[in-house]
This record gives C-alpha cells, sequence and structure tokens, in this order.
C-alpha cells in the first residue's frame, strides 16, 4: 500500500456570506419512488437513511423488508430494483445500511459486522474490505464515478483508504499527517466523503478529559492533506464534510460563533445559511449536502411547539422549504421528515433533493423533489402530436403496451433517459398521464417524450397529460384500440425498409447494402419481425418492465418469463399469407420494455423483390402496407 507525503498546512478564516444559491426560494414537484402501502412493491415496512441520489435522479436506500430482513434498493419513479437482501441464506452477511450511490447505479453499503460491499442492481457484490478481527472502523464509505471507495482501514479511525475495483488499496491519509496538541493524541478521523476526482473531505478531532472539542476538516487526495477548517475550538463536533466536484466543501453546525450551513472554497470559508438566533435543531447526523453548483440543502428542524421539520435550501424556514410537516403530499399531509441517522449525497446537480417522509394517513415512503426552474413555461402538447411509436401515425389508434411518440414543447431543458429497466413514470420531474395513469418513459427530449401506454388503459379513448415541474399541458385525446400494429422501420420515419432480421442474428433482411451485413431473404428462412402495439400479452406484466422482471435478464434468459399476444396474429409477406404453424411466437421481445416481436418461417410463393410487402393483422387492424423486406 501507498502512503503520501505531507507538505506544511495553512489556515482558514470565516469571511462573510457566500452569493445567495439558486435554490433559495425555488418551488418543486414531488415523484413518489415507494411507499409501505399495502401490497406495495417488495413489500417494505421501513426506511433508513441515508437516502441517496445521483446526477440521473435515481435514489438509492436502506429498507426492512416484510419477514424478510433489511436490504439496498434503488429506484426512479417506477417501482424499484432489488441490490442486496442480507440474511436470505445462510451465512450471507446482514446489512447495515447503503452510504454511497454513483451514477453508474453503483451502491456502497456497510454490513452489521462493518465490512465494505458495492453492487449494482441485479449484480453480485463485490467484497472491498472484510472488518477486522478486532472491531471495525466508525468511518462510514464513500464511492464516486470512477468506482473508487473511499474507507476506514479499521476500529482505530486512524487512516482512510481508498479502494478501485479489484486493485490493491492505498492508504490515502493516516492521522499521524496532521498537526496535533503535545497534550493530546493523534486525530481520530470520521465523517467522509468523495468526489470524482478522487479528493476525500474528513473530519477529524481531539479531545482531552473535561475539554472542549478541537476538531477539523481536511482534504486529502491526489496530493496531500489539506486544511479547511483545521484542529481549533470553535468549529462543532461530529460534522460530517459534504465535497463537491470543484472541491467546495459544505458542513453544518457552529463555526466561528455563527450556527448555520458552510461552505469552504478557493481558501475561503462563507456561511450559505447563516441562521441567525433562530431557534432550530440541526440534528445529530449533521445532514447537508452540496452539489457542483453550489446549492446547499440540509435537514432541520425550526422551533420547539410547533415546529417545522423538512429539508430546506436556506435561512427561511417557509420560502426555503423544500419538504416540511404540514405540507400536502400524495393525497395526504406530512407529519414528518425523517433525519438519516447516516449523512450522505441527497442533493444533485440538477437541484433534485431525495427525502423519506410520514404522512398523517400512517404511510411512510421515499421520493424525489425537483425544483421548477424560474420563469419555465408549463409543457404544450401539439394537436394531433401523439403517434404511433413505429408508423408515426397520428390516425392510428393507440392500444395497451404500446409505444407512442408525444410532440410538443417545453418538455425538458434536455435530453433525459432512464437508467435502465423497469422504466420510470418520471423523468426529471416529467411524467405523462393517460386517464389518470402514469406511463412508464423511454426519454424525454424538449419537444418530444416517448412513452408506453399502460396495458390498463382501456376503452374507446384516453385523455393524454404532460406534467413538467413548471405546470401541466393541455389536454388531448386520442383513440383507443385493442392493438393497433406496426413495424419498425430502419429509417423511423414509419415506411420503407423494415427492422426485421434473421432469427437469433442482427442483420437486415433488406437489399444487399454497401457498409452492411443486410442480405435478401429465401423461403425457408425464419426471421424475426420487430413490432408496436400488438395488444395485451399473457402472463401479464407491470408496465414498463422487460419479460425477465428485473432490470437484467440472465446471460442464459433463466429468469424469462416468455409473454405471448392475447390475439393470434395474420402474417402477409408479399401477399401471401404465413401458415400459422409457421409462425413460430407473437409477444414481448425478452430484454426489452415495449417492444415487440413476430418469428415466422417464410412460406414458399413469396415473389422475389427489394421491396415485398410485410402487413401484421391483429384482430380487424393492420399495420401500414408501405413497409417491406427484401427477398430472393
Amino acid at each position: 500500500m501507498r502512503t503520501n507525503c505531507v507538505p506544511r498546512l495553512g489556515v482558514l478564516v470565516l469571511t462573510g456570506l457566500l452569493a445567495v444559491p439558486a435554490l433559495f426560494g425555488a418551488s418543486y414537484t414531488y415523484t413518489k419512488i415507494t411507499d409501505d402501502a399495502p401490497g406495495s412493491t417488495l413489500g417494505l415496512a421501513s426506511f433508513l437513511g441515508p437516502f441517496l441520489i445521483n446526477s440521473s435522479g435515481a435514489v438509492a436506500f436502506t429498507a426492512a423488508m416484510v419477514e424478510v430482513g433489511t436490504g439496498i434498493y434503488t429506484g426512479s419513479g417506477n417501482g424499484i430494483s432489488t441490490v442486496y437482501v442480507g440474511g436470505l441464506t445462510f451465512g450471507s452477511p446482514l446489512v447495515f445500511t447503503a452510504t454511497g450511490f454513483n451514477d453508474s447505479g453503483t451502491v456502497v453499503y456497510l454490513t452489521e459486522a462493518r465490512a465494505v460491499y458495492t453492487a449494482t442492481a441485479g449484480g453480485t457484490p463485490f467484497l472491498v474490505t472484510a472488518p477486522t478481527s478486532i472491531g471495525h472502523s466508525g468511518i462510514f464509505p464513500g464511492i464516486n464515478n470512477a468506482g473508487t471507495v473511499a474507507y476506514g482501514a479499521d476500529q482505530s479511525n486512524a487512516s482512510i483508504l481508498t479502494r478501485t475495483g479489484t486493485a490493491d488499496p492505498q492508504t490515502l491519509v493516516s492521522n499521524t499527517a496532521l498537526p496535533g496538541s503535545n497534550a493530546l493524541a493523534a486525530p481520530t478521523l470520521t465523517g467522509l466523503s468523495i468526489n470524482n476526482s478522487g479528493t476525500v473531505a474528513f473530519y477529524a478531532l481531539q479531545v482531552a478529559s473535561g475539554a472542549s472539542c478541537r476538531c477539523g476538516i481536511y482534504t486529502a487526495g491526489p496530493g496531500a492533506p489539506t486544511p479547511v477548517a483545521p484542529l481549533q475550538d470553535n468549529l462543532s463536533g461530529s460534522s460530517v464534510p459534504q465535497l463537491n466536484d470543484n472541491g467546495a466543501i459544505a458542513f453544518l453546525g457552529t463555526y466561528q460563533g455563527v450556527n448555520g450551513v458552510f461552505v469552504a472554497s478557493n481558501g475561503q470559508i462563507a456561511a450559505a445559511v447563516d441562521l441567525g438566533t433562530q431557534v432550530v435543531s440541526l440534528g445529530s447526523a449533521n445532514n447537508v449536502s452540496l452539489n457542483s453548483k453550489g446549492e446547499v440543502a440540509y435537514w432541520a428542524k425550526f422551533g420547539i411547539s410547533p415546529f417545522v421539520e423538512g429539508i430546506f435550501t436556506g435561512p427561511d424556514k417557509v420560502a426555503d422549504k423544500v419538504i416540511g410537516t404540514g405540507d400536502p403530499l400524495f393525497g395526504s399531509v406530512v407529519s414528518g421528515i425523517v433525519e438519516s441517522q447516516v449523512a450522505g449525497r441527497f442533493l444533485n446537480d440538477n437541484g433534485q433533493v431525495a427525502f423519506s417522509y410520514k404522512l398523517s394517513n400512517g404511510l411512510s415512503g421515499i421520493a424525489v423533489a425537483t425544483p421548477v426552474a424560474s420563469g419555465t413555461p408549463p409543457p404544450i402538447l401539439a394537436a394531433n402530436g401523439i403517434v404511433n411509436g413505429a408508423s408515426f401515425d397520428s390516425e392510428a389508434p393507440a392500444a395497451p403496451g404500446a409505444i407512442v411518440s408525444i410532440f410538443g414543447s417545453n418538455f425538458i431543458s434536455q435530453l433525459a433517459v432512464p437508467g435502465g429497466d423497469p422504466l420510470p413514470t418520471s423523468l426529471q420531474g416529467v411524467s405523462v398521464t393517460f386517464n389518470g395513469t402514469k406511463a412508464p418513459l423511454f426519454f424525454v427530449a424538449p419537444g418530444q417524450i416517448n412513452a408506453q401506454v399502460p396495458f390498463e388503459v382501456t376503452g374507446s379513448s384516453a385523455t393524454v397529460q404532460v406534467t413538467t415541474p413548471a405546470g401541466t399541458s393541455n389536454t388531448e385525446t386520442i383513440n383507443l384500440a385493442p392493438a393497433s400494429p406496426a413495424i419498425f422501420t430502419a429509417n423511423q420515419n414509419g415506411v420503407g425498409q423494415a427492422v426485421v432480421v434473421f432469427a437469433n442474428t442482427t442483420t437486415i433482411v433488406g437489399p444487399i447494402k454497401s457498409g452492411t451485413d443486410w442480405r435478401p431473404a429465401k423461403t425457408g428462412d425464419t426471421i424475426t419481425i420487430y413490432m408496436n402495439g400488438i395488444g395485451t400479452v399473457t402472463p401479464p406484466i407491470n408496465d414498463g418492465w422487460n419479460s425477465c422482471d428485473q432490470s437484467i435478464c440472465a446471460a442464459d434468459f433463466s429468469n424469462l418469463t416468455l409473454r405471448n399476444t392475447a390475439v393470434r396474429p395474420v402474417v402477409k409477406i408479399g401477399g401471401v399469407t404465413v401458415p400459422d404453424n409457421l409462425i413460430l411466437f407473437s409477444g414481448l421481445t425478452p430484454a426489452f420494455a415495449g417492444l415487440y416481436q413476430i418469428n415466422v418461417t417464410i412460406p414458399d410463393g413469396i415473389t422475389a423483390s427489394n421491396q415485398v410487402p410485410v402487413v401484421i393483422q391483429m384482430g380487424s387492424t393492420s399495420s401500414p402496407a408501405n413497409v417491406s423486406i427484401a427477398m430472393q
């Protein structure tokens, strides 16, 4: 292991107030991730902090499952995925808590024995470090986007190590590298966070019997430890510094006689939130989060009786409140906002805040607050702007389970895509409803949204609305049908060469084309036709889920459940009806939500051509006839 050298350290002082963060006075929309309502996903019973959020708005958290055990979960609006549940098999480690979450969906967590692991949903946990036989570290680990984990070496809390993947651990800093008093032992290290450059911010303290805490905040990384708020008597104890990608550090508590939230940047410390003489409890875990824009959010309880408990971005308990007691939420009223007992990143660079709530109706859950940008106009749906996602025909009815493209304006400032399956029903605060039911989202762009029509939306018509943090759109009404078949095309405009491939390949059944492996088909070839809108399936499937019912299909598809269409298709190629015994499968494509496929063996009697029309009929409705394959 390598230990970094240490140069001479300097001193910083409190210089005043920072510029007002953009989140001061913002308003928010709220997206439910999950709750403990009867019949909710996985039957979670209690939610444990920290409540972590990454750049895409996905959330990681620890929760207890009824009659099972404590586990780590991730979610982003449309259900949740299991990362790891402890104790399911004999000898499997019990979970203590998740402590970090990066943009690739990797969670770092501690076991009850304080071993450090990383894992992703559907993956196998990786042991970063095992607990020692004589005790464990009190330093909770963090992780960055490179997968580097920072953690405490052992129960002495005397050093911090880093490890990236399977590489050997490296000693980042030891307490002997920090200045200390002759009358005191070397400082104890705790309270770390790590940014994407690999720099770690941490807390250090020295306490003599009967004396006040001499506590400080330092950074260490590629280079050497640097003091932020060095060992002195005017920094409140138990601070957990939060470090952003620009090297700024936020901490919570009392510093040089000021109570509030402080940010250290470019050699200066300033009060980002000065709470003045207000009666405010900042809790015992120092829950503050700092994003790369310099915005802060923190947990606090203002007042005594009555009090307002919640998440705030500034000193005003009303104007700067993200969410708090007494606020309406999900059809009830907030009775409590959980103070996490472990600090972590709950504010991302989009200003989104992850939190856990308790409602007056007895329900508890996890949610994300998304700020409404000042002056942002509400979304607008274009007239006749909801079309079949394969044919782009605005006259075609929509079908349960089908992909639709929704055109309009003011949906979002830049493209947002999900982190994986199951598809979320909200992306950065944007959602779509069909007859009031939220739809799974494939992506949200400024002028287009691709969504899946929920399977439970039936009847002859549906009203569609888009909601963003800036408001709700006008209403458009579309026609519905049990099926609305359309074949995807290579040019993505609904006409011409079909997205039809030879079975178990990615080779398009088309005319020979330079730079591609396209080739014509012949009688007896088995082909796969990729479809949209061919209706309900058996067994049923949840909206936004793939047929593996998890975010990742196993390599051998051992977790696959084949879903067949409820109606048998009629397939015509070049005007020739494919015999039923040559239709090998009609249903959902295994690894993709919302995508259908029909597998057929090509019969005799089809005239060779580079433009042989393919038509799929479901009941009385047929796909457009201007889609073709090549035959030889």
